[in-house]
């Protein structure tokens, strides 16, 4: 008995193997792309996260030695957050800061000062002027007392658009200004009458 062309010795026929084989090559091919995508994923984010180059070298050989297992312990073991985040809150942190610093501080001397103060204890600076209305300070460059919204006295006759811009520079005891230099001559208290 003669065996057909189309069957193989195990009784398999080509048509089938030949679509196998491709099936385990396109299958193959796309777990090899996974693989290499999983690896340049991995050195791309690790980047962003931090700048030591063996910790970066170790992630990323961890996801190609591992692969799908290592990706999992690469997301355990990463920092939280990319460099740009970690700038970012540090700026907002540092700019908080400076705000409250600014808000505490003497215009005058550069010392802190209490918000409820009314002058600096230290220079006379004048920090803010009670309100007439609640007796609660108001600052120089406000031009109404926030809490019992009364007009400030001294800009009753002044136009809405110009008092919405606020007072000149020169009422605003709120901004910091440069610290006085000190002089190199002795106080008159001291000095010698000749």
């Amino acid at each position: 008995m003669s065996v057909p062309g189309s069957l193989l010795v195990f009784g398999v026929d080509n048509g089938w193997a030949n679509a196998a084989i491709i099936a385990g090559i396109v299958v193959a091919a796309y777990l090899l792309i996974m693989w290499l995508a999983a690896v340049v994923w991995t050195a791309r984010d690790i980047h962003a996260r931090t700048q030591d180059g063996v910790t970066q070298a170790i992630c990323v050989l961890l996801v190609a030695v591992f692969n799908l297992p290592g990706v999992l312990l690469y997301f355990l073991l990463r920092p939280r957050e990319t460099l740009v985040e970690r700038a970012e809150r540090e700026l907002e942190l540092d700019a908080f800061l400076h705000e409250v610093d600014d808000a505490a501080t003497c215009p005058g001397c550069q010392r802190r000062v209490d918000a409820s103060f009314i002058a600096c204890p230290y220079c006379r600076t004048r920090l803010a002027t009670p309100c007439p209305g609640c007796a609660r300070n108001v600052a120089e460059a406000w031009t109404l007392c926030p809490y019992c919204l009364r007009e400030r006295d001294e800009f009753q006759g002044v136009p809405a658009a110009a008092a919405s811009n606020g007072p000149s520079r020169a009422h605003r005891p709120w901004r910091r200004s440069t610290r006085p230099q000190p002089t190199l001559s002795a106080p008159a208290s001291l000095r010698r009458r000749v």
